[in-house]
């Protein structure tokens, strides 16, 4: 019994271990695009295109996003540029959106303020 067991468990390691291994690949790359990502983004730049754009501006976060600098992608095999190629642009999107989102929502508290503040006076 103890000989089959010992197969099975064998043969469910030897088909799983791969995947396993793919999977911590998978969050290595991940992690490095994402990475990489936060650092090319202009978050002030998005910031900015919220506050004189509003919602237009945010729209233009979530619609332009870049790919990846070819420099980190040479020499890579094919499913690492593409898998580092969708979460990179997956996390600029990201930071493009909730930078501009946070110059709308600024410059639109900022206007609420000044409104409350001109209609107190009177």
């Amino acid at each position: 019994m103890t000989i089959k067991a010992t197969c099975i468990f064998l043969a469910v390691l030897m088909f799983t271990l791969p995947v396993l291994v793919s999977a911590l690949e998978t969050e290595k790359i991940i992690a490095q695009a994402k990475k990489d990502a936060e650092n090319d983004v202009n978050g002030m730049g998005w910031m900015v295109v919220g506050c004189f754009f509003a919602y237009l501006g945010v729209g233009a976060a979530y619609l332009f996003v870049r790919n990846p600098p070819p420099s980190k992608l040479m020499g890579k095999p094919a499913d690492y540029v593409f898998i580092y190629a969708h979460a990179y642009r997956r996390a600029v999107r990201s930071k493009q959106v909730t930078n501009a989102l946070a110059g709308c929502l600024g410059i639109l508290a900022l206007g609420l303020g000044i409104l409350l503040i001109i209609n107190v006076g009177d």
